[in-house]
């Protein structure tokens, strides 16, 4: 899990969140996973508390969730929606409240259940979903101007990273009404990772490297350290964020342990820290 300003912003104005919890009892002890990533907008303090006020609220919805006593599709999609719905609610208050007319966020949010990953998406912000190969499985559809190029047939999908018009979103979490976002379910393999990214990480790297990047036996964190460094270097216009899971169902409980792991990027005054609490 990292997040970085990048080289040309003041501010970092993504946020992250991370919840592992193990449920039941004994040794048929199983892990539940929920993450969360926002890249603000809107300049300054805005993008930063936008991107905090979603974050906040998936945080709220995260235990009861990883806690779901089955993976019932429909009712975790309703819990994940109205994390959306919530998340626009809340900035429309405080835009009323502050008399702020830009400001909003993206979210890309995942569920890990067993072997199932569940994910709400809206915005530029990506889910991917990577094969121990390094084959891009699976990935979340961008809300995007040049997304639209390619689904009418415009623009290929190669060229979305050098299109002069990239970073235009066409839905975000921003207060306003009609907002939608996606809803995904995929099963996940052994050896599969996950990846929750922002658009100042994908956009520098291609989703070979990506995908190769991810294929290797190194830590996640590790992982996610060089990768940032990488887009960085070859960037850095933009804060830079990902959180990388490897959640190989065997693996779950040496990877967390018994305990609960609660790990926030938050932001100024009461909202401050990277905090780790088990």
């Amino acid at each position: 899990m990292v997040s970085i300003k990048g080289k040309v912003r003041e501010n970092d104005e993504d946020s992250i969140l991370c919840v592992t919890l193990k449920r039941g009892g004994g040794n048929s002890d199983t892990t539940g996973l929920f993450c969360a990533l926002a890249d603000g907008m809107g300049g300054g303090e805005r993008g930063e508390i936008a991107s905090l006020l979603a974050i906040n609220v998936a945080s709220k919805y995260s235990t009861d969730l990883i806690l779901s006593s089955s993976p019932d599709e429909n009712l975790i999609k309703e819990k994940m929606m109205k994390i959306v719905e919530e998340s626009n609610d809340e900035i429309k208050k405080y835009r009323k409240e502050h008399n702020v007319e830009n400001m909003g966020t993206t979210l890309t949010a995942a569920l890990i259940l067993k072997d199932q990953l569940f994910v709400v998406n809206i915005g530029d912000s990506r889910t991917y979903l990577i094969a121990s190969d390094g084959k891009i499985r699976k990935k979340t559809k961008d809300h995007s101007y040049v997304q639209e190029l390619v689904d009418n047939g415009f623009l290929t999908e190669d060229k979305i990273r050098d299109h002069p018009k990239r970073n235009l979103v066409t839905r975000i979490i921003d207060g306003e009404i009609g907002n939608f976002a996606d809803f995904y379910h995929w099963q996940i393999f052994k050896g599969d990772a996950v990846l929750l990214c922002c658009d100042g990480f994908w956009e520098p790297l291609s989703d070979e490297v990506i995908g190769k990047s991810l294929s290797t036996d190194k830590e996640p964190q590790l992982i996610a350290e060089s990768m940032a460094e990488s887009a960085n270097d070859i960037d850095g216009s933009d804060n830079i964020s990902l959180i990388i899971i490897k959640p190989d169902i065997r693996l779950n409980e040496k990877e967390y342990g018994e305990s609960k792991t609660v790990k926030f990027e938050k932001k100024d005054g009461e909202l401050n820290g990277r905090q780790s609490t088990t």
